[in-house]
């Protein structure tokens, strides 16, 4: 196997599907997942062999179950020994007050978004070569009312991806933030998910030349010229002040 290999969890639908297209378009062999959507994924191959993938394969990943972690590792590294990029996207949202949410809506957004990731990442990292992209969220960076269980998962993702970096300084490890992305999680609204795909690309590739560790939020990117100023300002305000 020559081409370089990228693995994508919840790619049958939404940011995970716009992204594995992203990376057929480049040669790149895809590894697809999902829950509970076969056929989803099942389409998703399809268009990824038609774009230039030169395989695929699909495997099923409850993120809330241990045994599907390891079962998904397994089936994955039997195919492709080395993978070069890692993408954790997989994630669920659940709106609503803290005190309305059960235990089980807690244990169910914790386990898929920031414990089941970090499950996987421990059983398929030494494969990997290249780069660790975890896609976190712009509310890693802040709060939201309604949103508590979530938002804490995604400052967890967020910290997990700068240790990582550290102890693995060989790879590009990054955090990709989006906002909100024309979804169903994002009820269709906001960015459209080519556009994530894109940034979440060009950041796994090395492209932004970003410090590994660091983020890319996504709206620095898709706003243009403008968004990307933004950003170098944000940083150089950063280094300076001794923060970077």
């Amino acid at each position: 196997m020559t081409a370089k290999v990228v693995f994508i969890s919840g790619s049958s639908r939404g940011i995970g599907a716009a992204t594995a297209k992203r990376f057929a378009r480049e040669g790149f062999a895809v590894v697809l997942t999902y829950n509970s959507s076969k056929t989803e994924a099942e389409n998703v191959a399809v268009e990824c062999r038609l774009l230039g993938a030169p395989e695929t394969l699909i495997v099923q990943l409850d993120l809330t179950r241990e045994e599907s972690i390891r079962q998904a590792a397994r089936l994955t590294l039997k195919q492709f020994p080395r993978i070069d990029i890692l993408i954790n996207n997989a994630g669920i949202y659940q709106e609503g007050f803290f005190s309305e949410q059960t235990f089980e809506d807690i244990h169910r957004q914790i386990a898929t978004n920031l414990e089941g990731q970090i499950k996987l990442t421990h059983e398929l990292l030494p494969a990997v070569i290249e780069a660790l992209i975890n896609i976190a969220s712009r509310l890693g960076l802040v709060g939201k009312k309604r949103a508590s269980v979530y938002t804490a998962t995604k400052w967890g993702l967020r910290g997990f991806t700068k240790s990582v970096a550290l102890e693995r300084p060989d790879l590009r490890v990054l955090a990709v933030l989006p906002g909100l992305t024309a979804t169903a999680m994002g009820n269709f609204g906001g960015t459209p998910p080519e556009k994530v795909a894109e940034v979440i690309y060009q950041a796994a590739v090395g492209n932004y030349h970003l410090k590994s560790g660091s983020d890319a939020q996504v709206r620095y990117y898709v706003l243009g010229p403008w968004g990307k100023a933004v950003f170098l300002l944000k940083s150089l305000l950063k280094f300076f002040l001794g923060r970077a």
